[in-house]
């Protein structure tokens, strides 16, 4: 687990909730059960904690309940279920018991038209989508009303590569994961770019490839793809706390993950749930100092990073493999400079 000094509330190992095909995203329902979407089996399966199935729908196709690698997943006040069909380039929604009730968009790079869709959360009334493969976010009403756009292709402010995860607090800002730029960034309510941070490297507050976002208690958690681990910050991306370390090898756990990708808390703030697509599981995470949590078992030092090539003075020098590059860091700079 992470030594970061800690200002959010998880952070303890509880259970991996394994034997997944290809899970994407999961939402938790306010009875604690998880709706997983899977995307080799191209099926939404509600599970209880346990992994036990409870009930799953959904089959490959482009029928209406159909799915062609189901992505993202949110969920409404209702708890009506969306998910972003990322095969078919469309968003679907179900009720709990996984009866369709509508779908809407379609393939294509107009406005209302998705390529690709990827993170998706509902505020309100309002649907919003990363549609990854356009690079852009775009807003829906709940009955699929196409409403506006925010950015655009490339790297400037407001714009995207590849956005993977969008969240909104509860005064209608927006934070997208804007996943190649490495980066997090901000909007009103209305698509107006407030602010960004982040750049590509493991160093505390910054990322490789970000994807998933949630948001609870006035805080910001990110899922840091590429550097193994969840991050937190406040809505004014000041940094609070992290957790993961990279597993390094097949089916390593106990809060350990590989290139997680998505997020979840329990509407209760009870656990949180971390999708490992690779490892076709789930891991749960408790709330640190919860007594009623089984206890983690005994953490093995181990880093992916390499061997340390050398120090002098205020000076450290790490190669960091996941990401290619090597790390000078001082003592008194707080981002490093990266060679390669």
């Amino acid at each position: 687990m992470s030594q970061w000094p800690t200002h959010g509330p998880f952070g303890q190992y509880r259970r991996v909730v394994g034997e997944l095909s290809d899970p994407a995203s999961i939402v938790v329902l306010s009875d604690g059960t998880i709706v997983v979407a899977e995307r080799m089996a191209h099926t939404l399966r509600v599970i209880d904690l346990d992994g036990t199935t409870l009930r799953e729908w959904g089959s490959l196709g482009s029928d209406p309940g159909q799915f062609l690698a189901p992505g993202s997943l949110a969920i409404d006040a209702q708890e009506h279920v969306y998910i972003s069909d990322s095969g078919n380039h469309r968003i679907q929604v179900f009720d709990t018991k996984g009866q369709f009730v509508r779908a809407f968009s379609g393939h294509g790079m107009g406005p209302g038209q998705l390529i690709d869709p990827g993170g998706i959360w509902v505020h309100h009334d309002t649907v919003y989508v990363a549609d990854t493969g356009n690079h852009r976010i775009q807003v829906f009403t709940t009955d699929g009303q196409f409403q506006f756009i925010i950015g655009k292709h490339g790297t400037g402010v407001g714009e995207f590569i590849n956005p993977r995860g969008v969240v909104v607090n509860s005064q209608g800002e927006i934070f997208v994961a804007d996943s190649f730029n490495h980066r997090i960034q901000k909007f009103d309510a209305r698509g107006k770019f407030i602010m960004s941070w982040g750049e590509y490297v493991s160093f505390p507050g910054l990322f490789a490839s970000p994807s998933g976002l949630t948001w609870h208690e006035d805080q910001l958690f990110v899922v840091d793809s590429g550097n193994h681990r969840v991050q937190v910050f406040d809505g004014e991306g000041e940094f609070l706390d992290a957790w993961g370390s990279h597993a390094l090898w097949l089916r390593d756990g106990e809060g350990r993950y590989e290139t997680p990708t998505s997020i979840a808390i329990d509407p209760e703030g009870r656990f949180a749930i971390v999708v490992e697509t690779h490892e076709d599981r789930c891991q749960v995470i408790g709330r640190l100092g919860d007594e009623r949590l089984e206890p983690p078992p005994p953490v093995r030092e181990r880093s992916h990073f390499g061997k340390r090539l050398a120090t002098g003075g205020d000076l450290l020098i790490i190669p960091e493999p996941d990401l290619n590059v090597v790390g000078l860091y001082s003592l008194f700079h707080p981002t490093p400079i990266l060679i390669g």
